[in-house]
């Protein structure tokens, strides 16, 4: 992530969260430009179907669930939320 010792131990639980989280988005896209290229190069070669996920899998490329009433409760519960 590029932090000095003393910068990573200062940072609150959220705060390297956060940067972690805004590294692997990151590196994810210098990914994706590189399974473009690859996909690119090798579709018009190949007999089957090629996708670029095939490759590699960004963050961006997993399915988004929504939660259900049931895990919400269940979540509230375990924080002790109302």
């Amino acid at each position: 992530m590029g932090l000095l010792p003393g910068e990573f131990y200062d940072l609150t639980w959220g705060e390297y969260h956060r940067a972690a989280l805004g590294y692997r988005i990151r590196e994810d896209r210098q990914w994706d430009r590189a399974r473009s290229i690859m996909w690119a190069a090798i579709q018009p070669h190949s007999k089957k179907r090629v996708s670029p996920t095939d490759f590699y899998r960004c963050i961006w490329d997993a399915p988004v669930t929504q939660v259900t009433k049931e895990e919400a409760e269940l979540m509230k519960k375990a924080w002790k939320l109302n």
